[in-house]
């Protein structure tokens, strides 16, 4: 009887220090992420790992309710996020032209929308965020956004 109360309490304890660690691992990426600039010797850098297409001006804000808004010149999206050992995984859920205009008539016909997309993998490691993915045109496309302090 007093085991079998041991390990109910040992049990409970790990389950506690899993779910503070978790808030806690949580809350630490909340905050405001930037798009690193690069200068002349690593933008060559980038081109010879055949990354033609770095994002730049781009910014992330991580939200603690697990929203998020990631904008740039072209476009404002907004949707939620997870997190999944390494990864932080938005999903989007409205994703619209800064130009207000162009929400309406549409850029050469075409529309944003995040219906239809996959969600957005980025690798989390020490406040820098991550993505590598092919374009539909064959390029290379690296974003890597650094967290402000």
């Amino acid at each position: 009887m007093l085991k079998c109360k041991k390990k109910y309490v040992a049990g409970l304890l790990l389950l506690m220090m899993a779910v503070t660690s978790c808030h806690t691992y949580k809350s630490g990426v909340a905050g405001t992420y930037k798009s690193v600039t690069y200068n002349r010797i690593q933008q060559a850098y980038l081109m010879l790992l055949r990354h033609k297409t770095y994002v730049l001006n781009s910014s992330l804000i991580i939200k603690e309710d697990s929203s998020y808004v990631l904008a740039n010149c072209g476009n404002i999206e907004n949707g939620h996020w997870q997190l999944r050992h390494d990864s932080l995984i938005l999903h989007c859920e409205e994703n619209r032209y800064t130009i207000d205009s162009l929400n309406v008539t549409g850029f050469q016909g075409r529309f944003l929308n995040c219906g239809d997309e996959k969600p957005e993998i980025f690798t989390l490691r020490n406040g820098k965020l991550k993505q590598r993915y092919r374009a539909a045109d064959g390029r290379t496309v690296l974003y890597y956004f650094k967290k402000k302090q």
